[in-house]
């Protein structure tokens, strides 16, 4: 018999979140740098979308998959999304039909 009680607080440590939440702290940084440094901000969206990648991957063979980490995996993808074409219709004005 399993005495051991279950922490529901533990889900927000499991690895894949934490790399979910270094992947949105990753696009607000991005977010800061885009009109002064684009270079910088285009590493940090790249870093962000390979971690994307990698912490689906990493939920499923820690076996630590949760609603928590889908909703949180799906929230940052929209916001990065939304950042994203945000600051390129800044970026290209011209262009700002096309991106919103």
């Amino acid at each position: 018999m399993n005495t051991q009680k279950h922490n529901p607080y533990k889900i927000y440590w499991y690895l894949p979140n934490l790399v979910g939440y270094l992947r949105a702290i990753l696009v607000l940084c991005g977010l800061s740098t885009a009109m002064t440094k684009p270079l910088a901000t285009l590493a940090l969206f790249t870093i962000s979308i390979a971690l994307d990648i990698f912490d689906g991957l990493l939920a499923r063979s820690l076996h630590r998959e949760s609603q928590l980490g889908q909703m949180l995996d799906y929230a940052i993808d929209r916001a990065t999304l939304a950042i994203c074409t945000m600051i390129l219709a800044v970026l290209i004005p011209a262009y700002w039909w096309f991106f919103t």
